[in-house]
This record gives C-alpha cells, structure tokens and sequence, in this order.
C-alpha cells in the first residue's frame, strides 16, 4: 500500500491535471479520461480520490486560490488605509507576474463565469467574495485619489483583471500576429508597467 506521502503528491498531481484541464476545456468539455492522461495516473485512482467531477472542480479551484494567495504578497490596500503608490505599484506587478505564470485559474473561472451554474456561485460563496471585497477596498482607495472616481467600482474591477489577464489568455493570437512570446519574462514586465500606468497613472499626492 502508498505511504500517506505518495498519496498526497497523487492526489495533488490530480488536482493540478484536473486545473489544466478544466481551464483548457472547462467543465462540460473536460473528461476524466484526459485528467487521467494528463496526470499519468488511471481513471479509477481518480475516483479514488474525487466522487464525482464537480468535487474535483472544487478542488482545482481551491488549490488555484491558494497557490495564488500564497505567491502575492497581501494587498497592501488592506493592510493600510493609504499605503502610498509604490507598494500599491508593485501589489499590482506581482499580481501580474502571477497571471503569466498562473493563467489557469482566471480562465477556469472565466469559462463558468459566462452562463449560470451552480460552479460559479460555489466559487463566489468559497473564495471569490471575499477577495473581490478586498480588491475593492483598493479602489476606493484609488477613487479617493481621484482616479477613475467617477466610475463604477465592480466593472472597473473587470476592467482591472481583463487588462491583467488578457495578454496571458491570448498568447497563441499575440505570437500569431506579432511573433512575439507574450509569457516571456521582459514582456510581462513591461505589461506590468501599462497596467500600472492604466490604473495609477492618474494617482494624487504622494510619489513614494
């Protein structure tokens, strides 16, 4: 029998097959079969691990949102009722260092997010509530600055993770078109530049 170690790290390697593959092809489209495939493992390990695929959408997804808040330092807007631009700045550089690396779980999201189902509200109720309450304690932040104060928070969010995301989720366009690898490490950098200069560009007061 495994010891509980190498049983972990199968369940894990799952887990991490299942995020690529439900962010390839979302739910309806994603089989056990190519989970199996992409994990090297049998179909009935698992189901060993995971009744039935919604569990292990939920498991994808948690272990998504977890890796994501242990990579990002804490928002700084949380921390801080003004934490000033630089540490704003660079709050979101990190954030966008994480979507080139970690695009999975914004499109495993994106591709539930665009119909009603019962994935999305789990998602909403487990995690996603809470960290779009923090995302928006920051832009009243910058609101308060008098930056894009007369604009609706919750779509200047999107705004916000659309800008984030994009060049990430449209990689294989970006390559075709221009030849260029949009993942590659002084691309996101500069991207990490405009998205600051989009979103902070017209920030008040203090430069530190």
């Amino acid at each position: 029998m495994a010891s509980k170690p190498a049983l972990q790290a199968r369940r894990r390697r799952v887990i991490e097959a299942a995020l690529d593959e439900f962010a390839d092809k979302g739910f309806e489209g994603a089989t056990w079969r190519g989970i199996a495939g992409r994990a090297g493992v049998s179909q009935g390990l698992i189901k060993f691990y995971f009744e039935d695929k919604e569990g292990l959408w939920q498991a994808a997804l948690l272990f998504a949102h977890e890796a994501m808040t242990a990579d990002l330092p804490p928002p700084p807007f949380t921390q801080n009722a003004d934490p000033g631009l630089a540490l704003t700045a660079e709050w979101i550089r990190a954030y966008v260092r994480h979507a080139a690396r970690h695009p999975q779980y914004f499109k495993m999201v994106m591709r539930e997010a665009a119909a009603p189902n019962p994935r999305i509200q789990w998602a909403a109720d487990a995690v996603r509530k809470a960290g779009h309450a923090d995302f928006q304690r920051g832009l009243q932040l910058l609101q308060g600055r008098g930056i894009f104060s007369d604009l609706n928070p919750v779509l200047l969010q999107y705004a916000f993770l659309g800008a984030a995301h994009q060049p990430f989720l449209a990689s294989e366009e970006i390559r075709a078109i221009y030849g260029v690898d949009a993942t590659r490490d002084d691309m996101v950098a500069a991207h990490a530049d405009a998205v600051v200069a989009l979103f902070l560009g017209g920030w008040t007061g203090d430069s530190e």
